[in-house]
């Protein structure tokens, strides 16, 4: 298990989640798209394929939560999410 949040590793590949309303996710259709390295195409990481519903998760919550981080330092902002 990594030491980042949304983060995981199995079988030495990191597979991230996304944020959005306060916590890491994964996609609604549990599918990860894979992500090669350009120089050998080697798989380098998994990571969620969010569609339309995770789209509508985000924008709310950023919505929501724009105000209050407007006032938020770069510092305390940049704690909340690691």
């Amino acid at each position: 298990m990594s030491d980042v949040r949304g983060v995981t590793e199995v079988d030495g590949i990191k597979e991230y989640r996304y944020f959005a309303g306060g916590e890491w996710r994964t996609a609604e259709n549990h599918k990860p798209f894979d992500v090669f390295r350009p120089y050998d195409r080697g798989l380098y990481a998994r990571v969620a394929a969010g569609g339309r519903p995770e789209a509508n998760l985000a924008v709310d919550a950023a919505a929501k939560a724009s105000a209050a981080w407007s006032q938020s330092t770069f510092a305390r902002a940049h704690k909340a999410i690691l």
